[in-house]
């Protein structure tokens, strides 16, 4: 109980910061990290977009809500975030290789591949990502 009882306090100051400063970005990320650990995905996006609002240069934005998506089985609102991300850090092999398994689970062999290699690439030693690409 405790938890809830400081995820709510947490909030709250979080809130208050944001209702002061609406551009503070940070305290949008910070507030959707305990939407997430409370399960409050839907209330989490909505920090990301905000944040995406005020800045749109920050790939971990893009990964969280990539994230999300896929948690909510969203795998094309997943992909499309991954994509986002990837148009502002091209040089992000993990990003490659989850994009690359949710082409794969949709079936897109070809995408899939083209990602697997690009992973590959950025990091040769990825040997997951290796066997994935000989499996396609």
């Amino acid at each position: 109980m405790s938890n809830w009882v400081s995820f709510n306090e947490a909030c709250k100051d979080l809130d208050s910061v944001i209702e002061a400063v609406p551009t503070m970005v940070d305290a949008y990320w910070h507030r959707h990290l305990v939407h997430v650990s409370r399960g409050a995905l839907h209330t989490a996006l909505n920090d990301l977009t905000n944040i995406i609002r005020h800045n749109q240069n920050q790939p971990r934005v893009y990964l969280a809500r990539a994230e999300i998506y896929r948690k909510q089985g969203d795998i094309t609102g997943a992909i499309l975030n991954y994509s986002q991300a990837l148009k502002r850090d091209a040089d992000n092999a993990e990003t490659y290789y989850k994009r690359a398994a949710l082409f794969e689970e949709k079936g897109d062999v070809l995408l899939a591949l083209e990602d697997y290699t690009a992973a590959n690439r950025l990091c040769p030693s990825n040997t997951i990502a290796i066997l994935k690409k000989r499996k396609i």
